[in-house]
């Protein structure tokens, strides 16, 4: 057994009660390793009170809705943060309430909020680190459901197997969550499958494209956009993947404006690269993630004309 998972299992046993927290606008692998986790606890300690937090909602269908409880609940549990590097991207700042924090993640570990970090930036996903400690400490103890919670973030994560952290342990994760009798066409179905509607955003999405350079690619949605086509700010940078596979692009983004407690007009973005690491330019603009895949938030008019220019010079087209 590793070292990691020695001390999750330390962790876990000492513990009745067990808070788990996700990142800000969270993609499946935070929800993946976050349900996933929290359906494995339940699964190997059914005695333990288990609660997966966090305030943003979403309407995919096999997602849960997020657990509510009292601070005096956390004030007596173990948190544990999943897929998240920053402690003030943690989307229910009561973590700080725990008794304890730990930290699982697989991004560059930039803060060591916790008690323990447990952090491998060689993996692809979170959901991979998770999967990789409870098949250490017990590989029968991986169920069906869990499985799948897992899978779905390995898979998006891993663009599908295609970004520079996929390995050969990748693939044996993923070969390991698939002999527990998941269903992996449906799962392909659920996450990439899409409705007319969607279908039709993605060609606004493709016509909205600014290209510098030939390697730069982004599209910002402005409020009148979001009101006409009935999206929010998350769902919009959704379509980020939509540049991803076009040979010229090294750095893409979507940026969507929203209005601040001061009524003033900001923007918040996805970011996306094949091999120049963003996430240096993401934390200098209220962000981060990791290398190939990051967020932004919170950025003013000259913000957002400066992390373009910031996207240029990590090319080396200045």
């Amino acid at each position: 057994m590793s070292e990691f998972a020695k001390i999750f299992k330390e962790y876990i046993e000492e513990y009745d009660i067990i808070t788990i927290y996700r990142h800000v606008h969270p993609d499946m692998d935070a929800y993946g390793s976050q349900f996933g986790l929290k359906t494995w606890l339940l699964d190997n300690y059914p005695n333990k009170q288990v609660y997966a937090l966090g305030y943003e909602t979403s309407d995919v269908e096999f997602i849960p809705q997020s657990d509510v409880v009292e601070d005096d609940i956390i004030k007596n549990s173990l948190a544990i943060a999943v897929d998240c590097g920053n402690l003030d991207r943690i989307d229910d700042q009561r973590i700080t309430l725990a008794k304890k924090i730990l930290k699982i993640d697989h991004h560059p570990n930039v803060e060591e909020y916790g008690v323990d970090n447990l952090v491998d930036t060689t993996c692809a996903s979170c959901t991979q680190l998770l999967a990789t400690i409870f098949k250490e400490i017990d590989s029968n103890s991986v169920l069906k459901t869990c499985s799948e919670y897992l899978y779905r973030g390995l898979l998006t994560d891993s663009l599908c197997f295609k970004t520079s952290s996929t390995s050969f342990k990748t693939l044996e994760i993923g070969s390991y969550l698939a002999s527990k009798d998941i269903d992996i066409r449906k799962i392909n179905l659920e996450l990439f499958d899409v409705d007319l509607k969607t279908f039709k955003l993605q060609t606004i999405v493709r016509n909205k494209i600014n290209i510098i350079d030939d390697h730069i690619a982004y599209v910002i949605f402005d409020l009148h956009e979001l009101n006409e086509y009935q999206l929010d700010g998350k769902k919009a940078r959704e379509f980020v993947n939509e540049m991803g596979n076009i040979k010229e692009f090294e750095i893409w983004a979507i940026f969507n404006e929203r209005i601040d407690a001061n009524n003033n007009i900001i923007y918040d973005g996805s970011i996306r690269s094949k091999y120049v690491p963003i996430n240096v330019i993401a934390s200098k603009y209220n962000g981060g993630g990791h290398a190939n895949a990051s967020g932004v938030k919170g950025l003013s008019k000259s913000d957002l004309k400066n992390i373009l220019i910031d996207f240029k010079q990590a090319l080396n087209i200045i």
